[in-house]
């Protein structure tokens, strides 16, 4: 006798190590849907549903869409034994908080919701494709020249994908970000004004 005693308050203690082990906000739910009992998680600002909940069905704790995606995960929990998890968003006074449900069985007519706060993390998430999506544009913008590029070896104009002989200035400007200011070098200012270098 003092053995299984002692066995079972090993099986207990272990349990409960476990259970502390968890950071997570722990939720015990019934088939209809009321919250019967819950531990908080540690160290961490979530919160819990408003309003003394215990006692009330997920309908009159949470809001309309969430209550009904949990009420048929933990349908399906029930009837499956499988583990259900979801995402769920939670408004927060000037804050919109994102939560993680896994949905496990717990009893015959009972689950456990282990809510997980997961704001930070979908946070950098869409701060990361906010920057992916800022560089796929930047991107989109940036005109490269590749290729052959026929030229005339007398006029030098650019012969377009169209056979149309293009000024140099006008194709490289339409494929690319260059700009151009124009000027003249001293060899075709000698030969172009010679008598300004008459002398010299």
């Amino acid at each position: 006798m003092r053995r299984s005693e002692e066995a079972l308050r090993r099986s207990e203690a272990r349990n409960q190590a476990l259970l502390n082990a968890i950071p997570d906000l722990m939720l015990r739910i019934s088939r209809e849907g009321t919250f019967l009992d819950f531990r908080g998680a540690k160290g961490s600002a979530q919160t819990l549903p408003t309003g003394g909940f215990l006692g009330k069905a997920v309908h009159e704790v949470m809001p309309p869409n969430v209550a009904d995606q949990m009420k048929a995960k933990i349908a399906d929990t029930l009837e499956t034994g499988a583990v259900n998890v979801f995402e769920y968003q939670i408004q927060k006074e000037d804050r919109l908080d994102y939560q993680e449900a896994r949905i496990v069985l717990s009893w015959e007519d009972e689950v456990l919701a282990i809510v997980r706060d997961i704001t930070e993390r979908k946070r950098a998430e869409q701060e990361r494709e906010a920057l992916i999506e800022e560089l796929r544009n930047a991107l989109a913008q940036v005109k490269t020249l590749s290729g052959l590029l026929p030229i005339c070896a007398a006029c030098k104009r650019i012969r377009d994908d169209n056979g149309y002989w293009r000024q140099i200035e006008a194709y490289i400007g339409e494929h690319s970000e260059a700009e151009f200011s124009h000027g003249i070098c001293p060899e075709c200012a000698r030969r172009l004004y010679p008598e300004h270098y008459k002398g010299k």
